[in-house]
C-alpha cells in the first residue's frame, strides 16, 4: 500500500491543451475578461486564447477551430464576448467527459427564454421551458455555442460548414449558427448536452 500511495502522489493528471475561444462583432465586455482570468487562474490546463471579431459570428467560429486545430488543442471552449461565467465551468464541463457539451443560459430579452433547444416528434424546434429544464446534465436537440466546450478530434470528423445560419421562407432568420452546428453534430451522430448547472449571465443592458 505505501508503494502506490507514494506512485500515485508523483502521477500527475494529464494537462490538456484547450483553446479558449472569444468570439466578438465589436467589444468585449469587462466581465467576460474577468471570467477568462478566473478560469485560467482556476483549470489545471494549458490553454491557448484566440480572439476573433467580426461581423459574422460563424465564421468567426469556423476560423477558431481551425486554429484550435492548428495549435494541436484537444479541445476547444468557446466563450462569447457577453457573457459571465464562473469560474470552474471549465473544469465542470470536462468532467462530464461528453464530445460537446454547453450551459444553459437565457436569451438577452423579457420575458426570459432559454437558449436550450429540444425538438418534438414532428421535428419542430422549441425552447426548453425553465421548469422543465432538469438539475443534472442532459442531452438534448440544441445548446447555445456561447459557452460550449467542443473535442476537437470529433469535430473533425463532421463535414463542413461547421457552422452557419437558416432562413426562413419569408428571408427571416429561423436558427442561428449554434442550432446549425448542433443539427449538423446530431445528424452525424454526436449527442449534444447541457449542464444545467453552470452559473452563467448573458449581458446586455442588463444580465438576463
Amino acid at each position: 500500500m505505501k508503494g502506490k500511495a507514494t506512485f500515485a502522489r508523483f502521477v500527475k493528471p494529464r494537462r490538456l491543451k484547450i483553446c479558449l475561444a472569444i468570439p466578438c462583432t465589436g467589444t468585449v465586455r469587462i466581465e467576460t475578461l474577468l471570467s477568462v482570468v478566473a478560469i485560467l487562474g482556476c483549470t489545471p490546463h494549458d490553454f491557448y486564447v484566440d480572439y476573433r471579431t467580426g461581423c459574422y459570428i460563424q465564421e468567426n467560429r469556423t476560423s477558431m477551430i481551425k486554429t484550435a486545430i492548428r495549435e494541436h488543442c484537444e479541445k476547444i471552449f468557446f466563450l462569447d464576448a457577453d457573457m459571465v461565467v464562473e469560474e470552474n465551468v471549465v473544469n465542470k464541463l470536462l468532467e462530464q467527459n461528453k464530445p460537446v457539451i454547453g450551459a444553459a443560459y437565457n436569451m438577452r430579452g423579457f420575458p426570459l427564454v432559454s437558449n436550450v433547444k429540444i425538438a418534438d416528434e414532428s421535428g419542430k424546434i422549441t425552447a426548453f421551458e425553465a421548469k422543465d429544464m432538469p438539475k443534472t446534465p442532459f442531452e438534448t436537440y440544441g445548446v447555445p455555442t456561447g459557452c460550449m466546450l467542443i473535442d476537437i478530434p470529433t469535430v473533425q470528423k463532421i463535414p463542413q460548414p461547421w457552422f452557419d445560419l437558416t432562413w426562413k421562407e419569408d428571408g427571416s432568420l429561423d436558427h442561428g449558427e449554434d442550432i446549425y452546428f448542433c443539427k449538423k453534430l446530431r445528424e452525424n451522430g454526436v449527442p449534444v448536452w447541457c449542464d444545467p448547472t453552470i452559473q452563467i449571465g448573458h449581458i446586455g443592458t442588463y444580465v438576463y
